[in-house]
């Protein structure tokens, strides 16, 4: 056990974490209505959406992609209630229109 093989599986193990730091970013958010946070955050993913999204600031694609998340989450739990609230058959929503406007 161990011999040469060990050493160069620690030296790959070695590098592939120097590779993911170095692909990390720290990024440090904060300022009005918010509250200061520090996350490790993939750097080329940053950088793609800077470019996809035309944002000039990480603070900016941080913030949208929050928002997107929370958007998102919530449209799923709105599709889970499909099939569960009970709804009246004869009920004619072009006639409660109508009714309405008048």
């Amino acid at each position: 056990m161990g011999g040469v093989n060990a050493g160069w599986e620690q030296q790959v193990a070695a590098e592939h974490l120097l590779e993911l730091h170095q692909n990390c970013v720290r990024y440090e958010c904060g300022g009005d209505n918010a509250n200061v946070t520090r996350v490790d955050v993939n750097a080329r993913l940053i950088e793609q959406a800077h470019r996809v999204g035309g944002y000039k600031t990480s603070r900016e694609v941080v913030t949208v992609a929050l928002q997107e998340f929370v958007k998102r989450r919530q449209q799923l739990r709105i599709v889970d209630l499909f099939g569960r609230i009970p709804y009246e058959l004869k009920y004619d929503y072009k006639a409660e229109r109508k009714r309405r406007r008048h």
